[in-house]
């Protein structure tokens, strides 16, 4: 396949990038409040969480397979994989010609569903890039992949055309990793992996930087304005990153960053296919697929309902949050009839009722009612009514009945009555026997005066009950136990891994497929270990964890001992690096270690891989 011979030679690269150097003196695009902000001005991130609902496209010549998740190459265990199956993934761009490629119709789809901006895969873990990128020949435009002959190859350039001809805001996403750039072998999951690579070979790391810096340039100077730029993964050292993210706002003041590999730069935080039981601090945008993958996965799905997609962008937007909904067309452009029948429905939804989600903010009240979700514009509230109440009965809701202006149906405007509940703390509203929608009915309600309540969140969404089913992706409590005591080793080394952790909580989960523990987005969520010392004394704690930044803080606790430490950034979620946190006097026996975020986090805790108990003398 010749990976030597798909990147352009240094000496090109560097009169490309002296080129860029000399060509950066235009003015940056969009207002802004400060060109050498680290972050998106507070106005611009609020005018980003009123657009609420956005598209999510992951697609290339990996979409020529129905394999899923983006391949890897190195298997689950760490160890490479046949070096002739990556190279044929690899070499997938010699087949792509997807002559049904029409992002005018992607733009129209995703209008129609009421979504208001969008995010483009431009280049994923494989490197490919959907541009004509002057960096690289691994790209659309390369005369062996077949849609180069067409009559306009650039893919990105017809998607912004087209989706900024629609009215839609322009996001696009681009992965750190590439398993096709020789130097991207600081990557634990490329074929050639290099541990250590930054100390190992600075001078690759640092022409590896230069490229990404380039790329990145490259898109942020080639298609006018750009709303948001979505970064994965992230990055062995996020420092030597830092100039590129600077120059990312000097280019464009108003671009908003994900928080991937992007540290103090970051204006938001991305859960990952699950909506969080209690809202992240800040700005945070869920990303989720309609399918059971970002990727094309074949046609048979399973592909969420319109039911279920309303409910969760009810929910996110209930709780403060943007809804990034995912789709992963077929390898000749076309969408998946599934995908499409799913959008459809939403749109058709969003058509009577998006004013209950477009521009609001998060319940006042926080934790969810049983019967659904609410959300807030001024002084109105919209009632999200997942369950509508059998006839005869009504409507809870905890507002005294003197604020309330009046109340009516979102649809169709038809008044609702509402009375004072025995208590006086409420109301009861008298809702039609027939509900306005089969997923889910407004109520709006105009109040008065201030609202003297404090939001409290739990970690269980509640509403979605009974016969309507729980949403896949919807946080759900849980308990479990340890799988049983973690005993010393023969050298007196207690090791604890998180397939033997016990865990409450609500989001945080073992993953055996990453053989760690993950989704820890909830400051409240915890795991615990049983562990038998055999020896009283002194002992060195380490633990191992990939995360992707350095704000959050954890604490590992035996007994009336503690030690809290700050998150290290290994360089993205997937990176795992040990950590040596200091010395615990334990007791012989039994006893209980607890690993606990101290809240609230700022994104994602940690993936979890390995905690290390050495007798001090041991580890000296």
């Amino acid at each position: 396949m010749g990976q030597n011979a798909s990147v352009i030679t240094f000496a090109v690269a560097a009169l490309f990038f002296a080129a860029c150097a000399r060509s950066f003196a235009g003015e940056p695009t969009g207002p802004s409040a400060s060109a050498g902000s680290t972050n998106a001005s507070p106005e611009r991130m609020a005018e980003w969480n009123e657009w609420k609902f956005g598209m999510f496209i992951h697609w290339g010549p990996w979409a020529q397979t129905a394999k899923g998740p983006i391949f890897r190459g190195r298997s689950k265990d760490g160890k490479p994989l046949p070096r002739e199956e990556v190279e044929k993934d690899l070499d997938l761009y010699k087949t792509f010609n997807p002559v049904k490629y029409d992002p005018a119709e992607w733009a129209r789809a995703a209008k129609d569903a009421g979504m208001r901006y969008a995010v483009l895969v431009t280049k994923h873990h494989d490197g490919f890039c959907n541009w004509d990128t002057q960096l690289t020949d691994y790209k659309i435009t390369n005369p062996e992949c077949p849609y180069s002959k067409s009559a306009n190859p650039d893919i990105v350039k017809q998607y912004v055309d087209a989706f900024r001809a629609a009215g839609l805001k322009i996001g696009l996403y681009y992965s750190h990793p590439d398993q096709h750039h020789p130097d991207g072998v600081w990557w634990s999951r490329s074929i050639d992996y290099i541990p250590d690579f930054v100390n190992k070979h600075p001078d690759r790391w640092k022409n590896w930087l230069k490229f990404e810096q380039g790329q990145v340039r490259e898109l942020l100077t080639n298609y006018g304005p750009i709303d948001e730029f979505w970064f994965d993964i992230g990055l062995p050292n996020v420092p030597d990153a830092l100039p590129m993210y600077k120059m990312m706002r000097e280019l464009q003041p108003n671009l908003i960053l994900d928080n991937r590999g992007t540290d103090g730069y970051a204006d938001y935080v991305t859960p990952e296919q699950h909506i969080p039981g209690k809202p992240p601090e800040g700005r945070w945008e869920v990303c989720m697929s309609v399918g059971p993958s970002f990727w094309y996965k074949g046609e048979e799905g399973p592909f969420k309902s319109a039911a279920v997609l309303v409910h969760n962008l009810a929910d996110i937007a209930s709780k403060g949050g943007n809804f990034l909904l995912d789709v992963g067309p077929r390898g000749d452009g076309s969408f998946c009839e599934g995908e499409a029948k799913s959008l459809a429905g939403v749109g058709a939804w969003m058509k009577d009722n998006g004013e209950a989600i477009y521009g609001t903010t998060a319940s006042p009240w926080g934790a969810a009612p049983e019967w659904g979700r609410i959300t807030r514009k001024g002084q109105r509230l919209f009632l999200v009514v997942f369950e509508w109440p059998k006839e005869g009965q009504s409507l809870p809701l905890a507002l005294k009945a003197g604020q309330i202006v009046g109340a009516q149906s979102l649809k169709g405007g038809a008044k609702v009555a509402f009375s004072a509940n025995a208590r006086g703390d409420g109301v009861e509203l008298t809702l039609p026997a027939q509900a306005p929608s089969e997923i889910a009915s407004v109520v709006v309600v105009e109040f008065k005066g201030d609202l003297d309540v404090t939001p409290k969140w739990n970690s269980e969404p509640a509403g979605r009950k009974g016969k309507t089913g729980k949403a896949k992706n919807e946080s759900t409590p849980k308990e479990t136990a340890p799988a049983g005591p973690a005993t010393a080793d023969a050298a007196g080394v207690i090791t604890l891994n998180p397939e033997g952790a016990g865990i409450v909580g609500s989001e945080l989960k073992y993953q055996p497929d990453r053989q760690n523990l993950g989704a820890w987005t909830d400051g409240q969520d915890y795991a615990h270990w049983k562990i038998v010392v055999p020896e009283a004394g002194k002992y060195s704690v380490e633990i191992t964890y990939g995360a992707s930044n350095s704000t959050n803080r954890f604490a590992v606790a035996v007994g009336d001992q503690t030690l809290e430490v700050r998150t290290e950034n290994t360089g993205g979620l997937r990176e795992y690096k040990p950590q040596a946190i200091g010395q615990m006097t334990l007791p012989q026996g039994e006893s209980d270690l607890t690993l606990k975020p101290i809240a609230p986090l700022k994104s994602a805790l940690m993936n979890f891989r390995q905690i290390k108990l050495t007798p001090a003398k041991a580890a000296e």
